[in-house]
């Protein structure tokens, strides 16, 4: 064959009577291919005559074949069957064999893969009515028994076809049963050629073909004698339409370790009975989000499995089952969120296989902010619409936060990534992983409605055995509380464009994660709970407290990370007010200790200087220096000096919350009798005015 790669084709005829028989015949072609597919027809078409049609030789006459070309012979060509025993006037059952009222072979064809520049090209093969008339001649013609040639019977119709339609076929990139994969560019020492990394346009012809790695085609066919199978991890990209003509005839599997991943350009229809099917696996006894790849599917995947699948209506405040126990119901929400539980008790198989067009384009989905009966709520659970992962900083946020909070089996907790500040758990990727479920929060005024836009540009395959570590900012503690298995992680973050209070482009709340996971977070002034505290660095007086739920009693520890991002003179420290014990997490990183879920939530302090001996903020200004230790404020004068005035004492609103008279004594101390948190600190003398910034327990 030259050492290229052909597309070969059987054609088949059968007798619509018994006692029929062929002896010539005549089959036009039409082909859509660019204009030097077809250079020569002695070396681009092949073709081979079945030796079953005629009964040998006739009296030493063989039968011949003849190639003819129709029109352009870039586009056209034709293939002749005739013997040379027409004028004989023998009877046809001497000559010829008998063709049966089933399918025999005629010819087999031949043509060459052919799209030299690898992109252009459309798809096809037809047949030419318009070229294969009946009538007297060498053309379309069968006898009958008794009657000796040359008695002429045309073909009662001769455009009459039965199998397969070729019209649509690409003849740049093929899969075949028979032949595996074959593409443009032949072959070489029988290795076939085949570079997946090329975008051609791709057919796939009968069979199954599978994709285990990576793969980019243009325009992409599966036929509906065919099925193409995206294997776990394995990723294609398409640029250009794709069309599936079977049941299934795109299958994106998913195991355990990882999920197909699939890219169109926003042109994808299913022809006939064509659809896609899209699994997603699920471990056992496990909440996991979960978002539907398709634009419409049926309940039963979930009914099925007997999988506990549930939605949140922001405005009631509360989940509702997908469900309906009746009978099946449609789901057709694109981009809704779905909390999906798979209990290995009533069954093994956790693989969610939803069957339809997948979704592609731009899409968008509402969001709500209303008021809850303990207080506001403004949390939507959306997802991941396409079969492919989708860049979160991308997404079109309106009214939203711009923090994502992915539910975390493993850990047993949330994860987030707040686009704003580049801040997320450890471990993580701005990629929201293909089918993935996940909240966001809607910040309008209540009441008040926001959305979240996606479109293919923000798609990428998300090729993250594990999330990626990317920490960059300075002055971040992260804390991880382990226990039953389980974990949780919160951090501290000092950024002076924050305040004390929860900002919503910075800070991060606090969700809660499974019962029998540890709970760890902060709790602001405003009593907001979150997970990310960012708040603004007043001296090395500084304590964060901090809440802790533990899922079981048992042994937990929590481990502090990225202290290197603080000053190395800088000391750390936790205090356990349970066990009332301080540990210095810059010498000991690890503490361990033991819990109960009966145990007060308000149970740790991180000091961000020695707790133990309180650090003195400055050096004698003016005669004062001033500082705080746990809940007391102190006033320090100069031995030779005098003092006489008073001080004041001012929340981070800028609020009087104390004020009291100074006495002419070296250490003055003050019990202000405040919230725990930051406050500045103003001393009006005789002689000067001082202020500095303190932490009160």
């Amino acid at each position: 064959m030259n050492n290229k790669q052909w597309f070969q084709f059987n054609v088949y005829v059968k007798a619509s009577d018994t006692g029929t028989y062929l002896y010539s015949s005549q089959l036009a072609f039409n082909v859509a291919a660019p204009a030097n597919f077809i250079t020569s027809p002695s070396s681009n078409i092949f073709v081979d005559i079945s030796q079953g049609i005629l009964n040998g030789n006739y009296y030493g006459t063989p039968c011949y074949t003849t190639v003819k070309n129709w029109g352009n012979p870039a586009t056209s060509f034709g293939v002749a069957v005739t013997t040379n025993i027409a004028l004989n006037g023998v009877d046809p059952s001497e000559a010829c064999a008998k063709i049966t009222t089933s399918f025999q072979k005629i010819v087999t064809i031949g043509t060459e893969i052919s799209n030299p520049d690898g992109i252009s090209g459309t798809a096809g093969i037809t047949f030419s009515p318009q070229n294969m008339p009946a009538g007297p001649g060498q053309v379309q013609n069968y006898a009958v028994a008794g009657i000796p040639l040359p008695t002429y019977y045309p073909y009662t119709d001769p455009n009459l076809f039965e199998g397969y339609d070729f019209s649509s076929i690409f003849l740049s990139r093929i899969f075949s049963n028979i032949w595996g994969w074959s593409q443009y560019g032949g072959s070489t020492n029988n290795v076939q050629y085949l570079d997946w990394s090329i975008p051609v346009n791709t057919s796939v012809w009968d069979s199954t073909a599978t994709i285990d790695g990576t793969a980019v085609t243009n325009k992409l066919r599966v036929h509906n004698t065919a099925q193409f199978i995206i294997d776990p991890g394995a990723q294609v990209n398409c640029f250009d339409s794709v069309d599936i003509d079977n049941l299934h005839g795109l299958w994106i599997r998913s195991t355990p370790s990882s999920t197909g991943s699939f890219i169109d350009n926003g042109i994808i229809s299913c022809s006939d009975s064509g659809s896609t099917l899209i699994d997603r696996y699920l471990s056992q006894d496990r909440w996991h989000g979960y978002c539907l790849p398709v634009n419409s599917t049926n309940t039963h995947p979930f009914l099925d499995l007997q999988l506990i699948s549930k939605w949140y209506d922001e405005p009631v405040h509360t989940y509702h089952t997908i469900v309906n126990p009746a009978g099946d119901s449609i789901l057709n929400k694109q981009m809704l969120g779905y909390f999906v539980y798979s209990n290995s008790s009533l069954g093994t198989n956790s693989t969610i296989s939803v069957t339809g067009t997948p979704n592609t384009g731009d899409i968008s989905i509402p969001v709500t902010a209303t008021m809850g009966q303990d207080g506001p709520d403004g949390w939507n659970l959306i997802g991941n619409p396409y079969p492919s992962g989708v860049i979160w900083p991308s997404m079109i946020l309106s009214e939203v936060d711009p923090t994502m909070y992915i539910f975390d089996p493993q850990r047993g907790n949330y994860i987030f990534w707040n686009s704003n500040d580049v801040t997320h758990t450890t471990n993580i990727s701005p990629i929201i992983p293909a089918m993935q479920g996940f909240y966001v929060h809607c910040h309008a005024p209540i009441p008040g409605i926001g959305s979240v836009a996606v479109n293919n540009g923000m798609r990428v395959h998300d090729d993250y055995s594990f999330y990626k570590s990317l920490f960059s900012q300075d002055n971040l503690l992260i804390l991880s509380a382990n226990g039953n298995d389980y974990r949780d992680e919160a951090q501290i973050w000092f950024n002076d464009s924050s305040t004390p209070l929860f900002d919503w482009e910075h800070d991060v709340y606090k969700r809660w994660g499974s019962d029998v996971a540890p709970q760890l977070y902060s709790e602001l002034p405003d009593s907001n709970m979150v997970t990310l505290d960012v708040l603004p660095w007043a001296g090395s007086n500084m304590v964060v407290p901090m809440g802790y739920k533990p899922g079981v009693a048992g042994t937990d520890t929590i481990i502090a990370r990225n202290m290197q991002s603080f000053a190395a003179t800088l000391p750390i420290w936790i205090k356990d007010l349970k066990e009332n014990r301080l540990q210095e997490l810059t010498q000991d990183s690890v503490y361990i200790f033991q819990s109960t879920p009966a145990d007060t939530s308000d149970r740790f302090r991180i000091y961000f200087r020695d707790p133990s001996t309180g650090i003195p903020e400055t050096t004698l200004s003016g005669g004062i220096e001033i500082y705080s230790f746990d809940k007391i404020v102190y006033v320090k004068r100069e031995f030779s000096s005098h003092l006489q005035g008073d001080i004041f004492l001012f929340d981070m609103t800028g609020r009087e919350v104390f004020s009291g008279k100074l006495k002419d004594i070296l250490l003055d101390r003050f019990y202000p009798n405040v919230n725990e948190g930051c406050y500045l600190v103003k001393v009006i003398s005789t002689n000067t005015t001082s202020t500095q910034k303190v932490f009160l327990n």
